[in-house]
């Protein structure tokens, strides 16, 4: 029985760094299209909590017309028993925690679509095909002449399969970190958001619970 005939090992490795190459491409792809998913979540979560404090400001609003115009009594109710006094007062905060639980979820979620600058150990990359990238401002124009300078010596030559390497190692590590970032401040916005719902539940509950003792008073 003939034996298999051995593939030249510069081939078997030109076809083990083609398919590492795919692995590599596949995870950065990935991955941009994880920023990509949790950033339009975000500016979904931005207008859900945006449109929560309006909400809550112009039921605040139609109390505020009520006690001004004496509707339903409302006044009357407020200066005769303690219950409507009480039931505004709770109101108030209710509605004044929501407000500050749907500011911070929009902080939260801003935070989000902008991540911080990246830790100490991703500062030092520099300048990479993979993610082109220029500072911009007038105190960092020594830092952007010196990312200039790596693209060119980059671009002037023929890239090795060391540099394409190291080039993924860095971007995706640095991903990585933007995604965790974002994953961090999304659940983050989404908690504070929780919560600005339910105070804002509560808060119209007790606007309710105010007009029908104005009714039964009056």
């Amino acid at each position: 029985m003939s034996e298999p005939i051995a593939q030249p090992k510069a081939k078997m490795e030109s076809e083990e760094w083609k398919a590492t190459w795919e692995h590599l491409k596949e995870g950065y792809k990935n991955g941009q299209e994880v920023i990509r998913a949790v950033d339009t979540k975000v500016s979904v979560l931005t207008g859900l909590a945006t449109f929560a404090i309006a909400a809550i400001a112009a039921v605040a609003g139609v109390v505020f017309d009520w006690l001004k115009d004496d509707t339903w009594g409302a006044r009357q109710s407020i200066s005769g028993t303690n219950a409507p006094c009480v039931i505004l007062a709770l109101f108030a905060l209710t509605a004044a925690i929501s407000i500050i639980l749907g500011a911070r979820s929009v902080w939260s979620s801003m935070r989000a679509l902008i991540p911080r600058r990246r830790e100490k150990e991703y500062t030092d990359i520099g300048a990479t095909v993979l993610f082109p990238f220029l500072p911009f401002g007038r105190t960092q124009e020594r830092e952007r002449c010196k990312a200039l300078q790596q693209y060119q010596e980059v671009l002037r030559r023929d890239m090795t399969i060391a540099d394409i390497r190291k080039e993924y190692e860095d971007q995706i590590q640095n991903v990585g970190n933007i995604i965790g970032q974002k994953v961090a401040n999304c659940s983050s916005a989404v908690r504070w958001f929780r919560a600005q719902i339910v105070f804002l539940g509560i808060a119209s509950g007790l606007v309710a619970l105010f007009a029908t003792v104005c009714l039964s008073i009056s």
